[in-house]
């Protein structure tokens, strides 16, 4: 279902519905950026251009702020949904590309397969040349660590991009600093201060009732989108939506992050390597690879974990324990209040696609 059909859906049928005669929403406040608040932002004022929407941002409370690996839905998301110029996008953000992930899955050794966003036939590049890993464009560009850029006789660039599914890897904070500006430039009004308290309705069932900024006044908005974090701030801790967790079936609750240089090596793929208490992920920037060691405490402590980590990455500079419960909220929508990103659920990161 669509945004739009979502929100009238629900404020048809809702008693807390905006404040508006139509019935519908017309104020949105969004409480916390990062990637989860401003691509919110951008998406509700694409869709819907005359809500009212605030994000308002802790100006304390840092982003997670590692690399990041995208699939192709996020190069369609930005530039055709929202209609972002990719020139400009490469200029300010300065992304590499990423065609698939290269699995070096397994007990330790020189095998690897490829997951590549181009498809095509594995059987058939396995009976015809003996490589499984050859089945298409996008997997032998992840083989071969290249990308599709030809320089003709005449030494001119070709790009065969157009012939290819690709994605991104981002430095979270960035694109985290692109989205806040084309944010401002849409017309979304974002609020740098610390929201010291959510007020709710008195029955919880409704959502919240406003929220109180450190600078003590009261902000009322129609709808309310909790892009709080882990911390779960409104969906929560003010609503007490129960935590759902799947440690039962997702071990990891670790991660170590470090950057590590790549001696002007960009790899074209984000790698997923097997390690003693979990796996590794590699997400390339132009400067050095952002590496993170997702592993189970359960199996290995957080100092093993580290020395695992540097005997694999010598170069490594310096590292964050970075903790995380895998599960989500009981309910994502409660009330007048959503929940997006990490302040809803969070799925242990896997083969790293999202």
């Amino acid at each position: 279902m669509a945004w739009h059909d979502t929100l009238m859906a629900s404020t048809s049928s809702n008693p807390m519905r905006g404040s508006g005669n139509s019935g519908s929403y017309r104020t949105v406040g969004i409480v916390g950026g990062g990637t989860a608040g401003y691509l919110t932002a951008l998406a509700l004022k694409k869709k819907l251009p005359d809500l009212e929407i605030s994000l308002i941002e802790s100006p304390t409370i840092p982003i997670i702020g590692v690399g990041e690996g995208t699939t192709p839905i996020m190069v369609k998301f930005l530039h055709n949904y929202l209609d972002r110029d990719i020139h400009d996008f490469f200029n300010r953000v300065k992304p590499t590309l990423k065609f698939g992930v290269k699995f070096e899955w397994g007990a330790p050794g020189d095998s690897f397969f490829t997951y590549a966003f181009h498809p095509g036939h594995i059987l058939d590049s396995q009976y015809h040349g003996g490589d499984f890993n050859d089945y298409s464009l996008g997997s032998m560009m992840i083989k071969e660590g290249t990308v599709p850029i030809i320089r003709d006789q005449k030494g001119a660039m070709n790009s065969l991009l157009d012939n290819i599914a690709f994605a991104y890897h981002l430095d979270n904070a960035q694109f985290v600093k692109y989205l806040q500006q084309e944010a401002k430039t849409d017309g979304i009004q974002i609020l740098k201060q610390n929201v010291v308290r959510f007020v709710p309705h008195e029955n919880l069932e409704d959502g919240l009732n406003f929220l109180v900024t450190e600078d003590g006044e009261e902000r009322h908005y129609d709808l309310y989108i909790d892009c709080t974090g882990f911390r779960a701030s409104i969906i929560g801790e003010t609503l007490d939506s129960p935590f759902v967790s799947f440690d039962s079936s997702l071990f990891c609750d670790r991660a170590i992050v470090a950057n590590v240089p790549h001696l002007g090596s960009i790899k074209p793929y984000t790698t997923a390597e097997t390690m003693n208490a979990g796996w590794c992920w590699n997400t390339p920037s132009r400067e050095d690879d952002h590496r993170g060691y997702v592993f189970s405490s359960d199996f290995i402590t957080d100092e093993k974990a580290v020395e695992e980590m540097r005997l694999k990455n010598p170069a490594m500079g310096d590292h964050r324990v970075i903790k995380f419960s895998t599960g989500r909220r009981e309910s994502f929508w409660k009330g007048n209040v959503i929940a997006i990103g990490n302040s809803y659920g969070f799925v242990e990161p896997l083969e790293s696609t999202g």
